[in-house]
């Protein structure tokens, strides 16, 4: 039998054919509120042999995990190579909790262990148990500490798993089976239901198994005069034809509630009700831009919201923008053919926004809400699908920034096309060279610095590699005074030093920006010129600073996700 306590407490037991799971809530005086408590309920360490025999050999018998991992790999809980109980866990001092809430017992280090197929196992392979429950009933008793609904959800899951049940076999003695020339092994096995002594007596006094109060009833959603009539078998016909009540009636007797079955409203009811976005703020987005910016700005904005999967509406965006996203396209085919048609204007402005989409996502059909079952939309014996048969090369710009889902699933879908399949492989992080592509992928270094040679002479392309170096070395922490394991004291040369420095942001801004009044219009200044910053802190403060020093009234732009009523 397995018990599994939690806390409320959580307990399965297991006795040959039964496996339980119980859960027990505390009142609020006898809760466990601290680790001390905890530890006087719940234990996960081998008991001392000299001292505690019988708990011993019962904790040995019945609550010890494996051997399993690297020192039994064909265990029946391991799953991808790695246990699927999550043991071994580790020495712990003391009682704490993790910061998902779950309990981490406490597995002290004191040298006890217990030996099973040859393998010593100590504290980390002990399933959590009560003594007391553990000696009484001489049985795999699991007890846990209950904090979160997920467990109460492990336990009541069961109510929908079905009887217990056992597959027996019906044999002959050796010498009779022997005898018998056409044996049916079909009618030799049954699918038994076991029944427990507490739920037969239950069932002989005719006890209620289940019952809800008060009772719940589903009422049907139907359209206009499209309701359902329930009538009798021997009703007769006329009553049953005829019948023409079709109202609400209040119940005489008892009482129950109601519960009527969910609609989902069609998406332009959702709109006319403003329970949705109608995407108003993109519209005036546009239209506000389109007095200081061009059409070609515009679209590639257009593009940037249609990739992020920003607007709900594309078409209504589209619809009442497009005048503005064409803006030069109309100019140009004004002076072209004098007076141009709309429809040949709306089609090169698309024409436009879709080279802007060539993106990896609109080149391979990659989903935007990508996971990790996506595939690409690309159907067998498309041109795409012909296309990428003959391909030879993919270039993929700035591959590390793409989530790993969105080249796993080019790969599955590059699979299929080639008709070719092979196992994937587990993936922990969302990084690219953690994924199972990482080892076909063939990395490419730079090996030279092209900025180094930035500069208008030998010297000083040789004091800008020297700083690069010098960046290189505080980078890897090769250089300097070490102070700790995580510090290091670092002279800095004068040379790039501000000093005499009263107001520290005036003096950098100064000095980074020379006369930056009367530069402030020059965009080729400030493409020569920036301030780094460790800490978004100290970048807010210089940001203010310089917005301080433009000229001009100040404006603040506010958007919103949703409309205001």
């Amino acid at each position: 039998m397995a018990y599994n306590l939690e806390l409320g407490f959580f307990v399965t037991t297991r006795f040959a054919l039964t496996n339980w799971a119980i859960i027990i809530w505390l009142n609020a005086e006898h809760k466990l509120t601290n680790e001390r408590l905890i530890d006087s309920v719940i234990c996960a360490e081998i008991p001392e042999p000299d001292a505690n025999p019988r708990l011993y050999e019962v904790v040995k018998s019945f609550m010890i995990h494996g051997p399993c991992g690297n020192d039994r790999k064909s265990s029946p809980c391991m799953v991808k190579s790695k246990c699927s109980k999550h043991f071994s866990k580790k020495f712990i001092d003391r009682t704490s909790f993790d910061e998902d809430g779950y309990c981490k017992y406490r597995r002290r280090d004191h040298g006890h262990f217990v030996e099973k197929n040859g393998i010593q196992l100590d504290n980390r392979y002990v399933v959590p148990y009560n003594p007391t429950l553990l000696l009484r009933y001489q049985a795999h008793i699991n007890v846990e500490f209950c904090n979160q609904s997920r467990s109460i959800k492990y336990l009541f899951k069961y109510v929908s798993k079905g009887h217990d049940k056992v597959t027996a076999k019906l044999s002959n003695s050796a010498s009779n089976v022997a005898n018998q020339e056409n044996v049916d092994e079909i009618q030799t096995y049954y699918d038994c239901r076991y029944i427990s002594p507490c739920e037969a007596v239950w069932r002989i006094f005719g006890f209620d198994i289940n019952f809800r109060e008060p009772s719940v009833e589903r009422l049907p959603f139907y359209l206009p005069n499209q309701q359902g009539i329930v009538f009798q078998d021997d009703d007769p016909i006329d009553s049953v034809v005829f019948r023409d009540c079709r109202e609400w009636f209040e119940r005489k007797s008892g009482r129950s509630i109601g519960r009527l079955y969910y609609v989902s409203p069609g998406l332009d009811a959702c709109y006319v009700m403003g329970l949705l976005n109608d995407d108003k703020e993109y519209i005036e987005g546009i239209v506000e831009g389109s007095k200081w910016s061009s059409g070609s700005y515009l679209s590639k904005l257009f593009a940037t919201l249609l990739i992020h999967n920003t607007i709900a509406r594309p078409a209504f965006v589209w619809e009442n923008t497009w005048i503005h996203l064409s803006d030069d396209i109309l100019l140009k085919e004004q002076h072209r053919t004098g007076n141009p048609d709309d429809d040949r204007v709306k089609e090169f402005a698309l024409a436009e926004i879709e080279n802007h989409l060539r993106t990896a996502h609109s080149r391979f059909a990659i989903p935007l809400n990508i996971s990790e079952n996506s595939t690409c939309h690309i159907l067998q014996g498309s041109d795409l699908a012909e296309l990428i048969v003959h391909t030879k090369l993919i270039i993929w710009d700035e591959a590390p920034m793409a989530h790993r889902h969105c080249f796993e699933a080019l790969d599955r879908s590059l699979r299929d096309i080639m008709q070719s399949q092979n196992p994937e492989l587990d993936i922990v992080l969302a990084s690219l060279n953690a994924s199972y592509l990482w080892s076909s992928c063939k990395v490419l270094t730079l090996t030279k610095n092209m900025r180094l040679a930035a500069g208008n002479s030998i010297d000083e392309n040789k004091s800008i590699a020297e700083f690069a170096d010098w960046i290189l070395k505080i980078g890897d922490g090769s250089i300097g005074k070490s102070i700790n394991d995580e510090e290091h004291e670092i002279i800095i040369d004068d040379d790039i030093l501000i000093t005499d420095v009263i107001d520290p942001i005036r003096s950098i801004v100064d000095s980074t920006y020379p006369q930056f009044l009367s530069n402030c219009h020059n965009h080729q200044y400030f493409c020569e010129r920036a301030i780094l910053s460790p800490t978004l802190e100290d970048v807010a403060h210089v940001n203010d600073f310089m917005l301080d020093l433009l000229p001009g009234e100040e404006r603040i732009y506010l958007s919103s996700d949703s409309i205001c009523n």
